[in-house]
């Protein structure tokens, strides 16, 4: 079978979307079955490209090329302008490489006259709109519509969004199919001589630091855990320093402002930002931690789901320290 996903996703960093991406990717290459081929940004390959961990890494002269650009023509105009181009380079490239099936893991589907399966993450533009740029949420209500409609099946990354679906755009139940999102084989418990290498590159104890990991933008909430963290007597700051992993993203001036509050804290290594991290550190990192600080107003796959309150601590995916008495009696 000849399929067709759009493996774009992978140009950038690797977040959440680009994760799931990446697996989908490496397990339709290992599928004797399959003859995958992945469509990056209108430029085509039969292979998987491993993602950049590198940020901001554009040189001076597209960094003042993009911002010409960025003046010159509105966001609205650009993105347009943009899938357009990407489109045709689709089109032609489903023709070429005769493509029988294609997956878009990424919300907004291409046109193609060929079965289409399509991977919904979350709604939470629709449901959380303020965490959002405004350009974005234009773009996903102008181009998602079209996208559910045309898919012959969609793929949710939970029964909470398989009914989130359903409620919102009134699709069948037959159309949707729900399959949870598993672990990298990377991420599993490990014990103190196993990630004593890394967390010594990162000045961290093995149980002894609490953990956030997520792109910091507003969606996370992660200043609910600055916030309570900051509650916590120095002792125990002392002690478990708060680390965050993860890159800058939209409205991170602001975020900066509220780090601008906890400056004492963070002058004194109590709560430390250790910006993107490639998956295998990410994965010693969280099996080394204490437990993860999981603050998020709102996601399509985990514990908080759509809540009224955030869930904030959990136990990591070490499961293998104490939990200690301090913890269970902070109030957020």
């Amino acid at each position: 079978m000849r399929v067709a996903l759009n493996a774009t996703p992978l140009l950038s960093p690797l977040t959440g979307i680009g994760q799931y991406t990446y697996q989908v990717a490496k397990g339709l290459q290992n599928d004797p079955e399959v003859n995958p081929s992945y469509f990056y940004a209108g430029v085509w390959s039969d292979q998987v490209r491993e993602a950049s961990t590198n940020i901001g890494s554009m040189g001076a002269t597209q960094q003042s090329f993009r911002s010409v650009i960025k003046k010159a023509i509105p966001d609205g105009a650009r993105y347009r302008l943009s899938r357009a181009w990407r489109q045709r380079s689709f089109s032609k490239g489903c023709q070429t490489h005769q493509i029988q099936v294609y997956h878009e893991p990424n919300f907004l589907t291409y046109k193609h006259d060929v079965p289409t399966v399509l991977t919904v993450h979350d709604l939470s533009w629709i449901r959380f709109p303020h965490t959002h740029a405004k350009a974005h949420v234009a773009e996903m209500n102008h181009y998602f519509p079209d996208s559910l409609m045309h898919a012959d099946k969609i793929v949710t990354v939970s029964e909470f969004v398989k009914q989130e679906v359903q409620d919102v755009f009134g699709i069948s139940p037959d159309r949707i199919v729900a399959i949870g999102e598993g672990a990298e084989d990377l991420f599993q418990p490990r014990q103190l001589f196993e990630t004593q290498n890394v967390l010594d590159r990162f000045d961290l104890k093995h149980g002894k630091y609490i953990l956030a990991v997520g792109t910091l933008e507003p969606r996370k909430n992660l200043i609910v855990a600055l916030n309570a963290y900051s509650r916590l007597s120095n002792a125990v700051r002392a002690e478990y320093p708060l680390i965050l992993i993860g890159m800058k993203a939209w409205l991170a001036n602001e975020f900066d402002k509220n780090l601008a509050l906890v400056a004492p804290l963070i002058d004194a290594g109590q709560i430390r930002l250790l910006g993107y991290q490639p998956r295998e550190d990410l994965a010693v990192v969280m099996s080394g931690a204490l437990c993860l600080v999981y603050p998020s107003i709102y996601e399509g796959f985990g514990l908080p789901r759509w809540r009224p309150w955030p869930v904030v601590f959990l136990l990591s995916a070490a499961m293998c320290h104490p939990f200690p008495k301090w913890l269970e009696t902070v109030v957020f």
